[in-house]
């Protein structure tokens, strides 16, 4: 249902759906840094291309969206070398736009990655647009993780 729902909402889109199926293992990779869903419960997913195919601006956005059609689950995904102030911006600014969409309303939880080649421990005052982000996250029952490439996700 979330799926088509993506689906009718984004219909000029349909070109950024980059898969669609249940697959074992769902990969993307960019730059050298690489997640991967090991879909080891075989539920249907979806991997939409956002950056420069659903959001083409000059704006911040996210990389890739994982939709989990059976579950309702979001993945936010950001394929970055070390800035990540700039991936958290960035997943940010992808979320306040697909947050007044019915695919996201329907979601029951979304998640954030920012997939790095280095991850350092977090600062002990975190920046003002993490918190947003970690309360956004929250409200939808999911969270941020900050990860080393290559990175795979188990559901």
């Amino acid at each position: 249902m979330i799926c088509e729902t993506f689906r009718n909402e984004y219909l000029e889109f349909e070109c950024c759906i980059k898969y669609d199926g249940n697959d074992e293992i769902i990969p993307v990779e960019e730059n050298d840094k690489s997640f991967a869903i090991n879909n080891i419960s075989r539920k249907r997913f979806m991997v939409i291309r956002i950056d420069d195919c659903v959001i083409r601006q000059e704006q911040m956005k996210c990389d890739y969206l994982y939709v989990n059609c059976d579950d309702r689950i979001l993945y936010f995904i950001e394929l970055k070398g070390s800035h990540k102030l700039k991936a958290i911006k960035q997943i940010l600014m992808t979320l306040n736009r697909f947050k007044i969409n019915e695919f996201y309303k329907n979601s029951k939880s979304v998640y954030a990655y920012i997939v790095s080649s280095v991850v350092n421990n977090p600062p002990n005052v975190l920046p003002p647009e993490r918190i947003r982000l970690d309360t956004e996250l929250e409200n939808k029952n999911g969270e941020l993780e900050i990860v080393q490439t290559p990175y795979e996700k188990i559901v």
